[in-house]
Parts: structure tokens; sequence; C-alpha cells
């Protein structure tokens, strides 16, 4: 019954377009004990992400028994900025955003005006 409760989630989640609900259910799923405490973060993208980025919203921290931390983000690109050829503007975007919040990794989806072409 879990196993096909399991697999259900991941289909839910990952067979179907783009859903906010339904990735942070599947976060607090994957993520033992993860609070959700949804935050616009819109107003901190840099200058150097605005013309790709529309927007970014933080689900919330998550840590591991290392003390390791996890940020959770969604981020919304412009539709200028499809999801495959911004790979490497996504990547440094990611990376910039760890170096200030000084996170250890960051778990993020990534989708556009299509919600089915998401990752």
């Amino acid at each position: 019954m879990i196993k096909q409760k399991a697999i259900g989630l991941l289909g839910n989640t990952f067979n179907n377009n783009f859903e906010i609900n339904q990735f942070s259910k599947f976060i607090k799923e994957l993520l033992n004990e993860f609070d959700l405490n949804l935050q616009d973060k819109t107003g901190s993208i840099t200058k150097k992400y605005v013309d790709y980025i529309e927007s970014l919203e933080k689900l919330g921290d998550w840590q591991d028994q290392k003390g390791k931390e996890i940020e959770v983000l969604v981020v919304k690109l412009k539709k200028t900025s499809s999801r495959d050829r911004a790979r490497t503007m996504q990547r440094d975007f990611i990376a910039s955003l760890l170096g200030e919040t000084e996170k250890d990794a960051a778990l993020v989806a990534f989708y556009g005006d299509d919600p089915n072409d998401w990752r």
C-alpha cells in the first residue's frame, strides 16, 4: 500500500503539468520533517537575472542530520528564457543564491508559461 502511494505521488508530480501545491506535497514527503514556509523572493533576483526570471518562491529550508541545509525553491522563467537553452543561466543563478544564503544545496523546480515544460 505504501509503495502504491509513493508511485502515485511521483506520477502525480512528474507526469503532469507543474503545479506548486503538488510539488510542495512531493517535497513534504521526500524531505522528512520539512516545514512548508512559502515566501515570495522575487525582489531578491539580482539585476543580472531579471531578464530571465519572472518570479522566485521559497518553499522552505531543510536540514539533514549532519547539519547540511537545503533551500527548496520554485523559479518561473520568463517567456524569453527557454528551460533547456537556459541551463547555464539557471545553474549560475542557483549558485549565486547559495553563495548569498550560505546554504549547502538547493532543490529547485524551474517552469515557464507552458506548465508541461518544467524540470
